[in-house]
Order: structure tokens, then sequence, then C-alpha cells
């Protein structure tokens, strides 16, 4: 996507999320260009192509605890998961009114 509609997508989610305060620690509520290791995702189901967004969301939202590979998996929360998928449906509707 370009850099604006980049922008304006990580502006709207961190506004629609900045109510749900994270369960764990984190660094920052949101953050634009400083992925996840996810990237071969998007290549394989868009190709070199089109353009994407890859929207990552850290487990602090919808976890308690420690969050690190050592720690023991522990079972999300559901209605905080919930919460968010409401928060981003919300954020896309108003994304797409925008553009």
């Amino acid at each position: 996507a370009s850099p604006e509609v980049a922008q304006l997508v990580a502006r709207k989610f961190g506004e629609a999320l900045m109510d749900l305060p994270d369960l764990a620690p984190t660094t920052k509520p949101y953050g634009l260009n400083k992925p996840y290791s996810g990237g071969p995702i998007v290549w394989m189901h868009g190709g070199k192509t089109q353009p994407w967004l890859m929207i990552e969301l850290n487990r602090a939202t919808y976890i308690r605890g420690e969050q690190t590979g050592d720690t023991p998996i522990q079972a999300p929360n559901t209605e905080r998961i919930e919460a968010i998928r409401e928060g981003l449906w919300s954020a896309i509707e108003d994304i797409v009114s925008t553009l």
C-alpha cells in the first residue's frame, strides 16, 4: 500500500484499540514498519504484484503475563479478543469510508 494508506491504517487501528490496555508490558501501542518476520505469508498469498498491508497484534493485548519464547503457553482472553475484533472492524469500516 502507499505510505499514506499505511499511515492511515496504522492511525485508525491505533485509535480503535487505544482504550484497551495491554495485559502485559509492551513498548509502544502501535508501530509502523516494525514487522514480525511474517513476510513470507504475505508473499505466499499476495505474490509480487499486489500491494499488501500485514496487520500484527502484540500478544500482550489478549494474553496476560510475560510474553517470551520461554514462557508457558497461556490461554487467550476471549472477551478481549472479541473487543479487539470489534475495534478492528470499526477501524476497517472507517478506513474504507475515508478512501
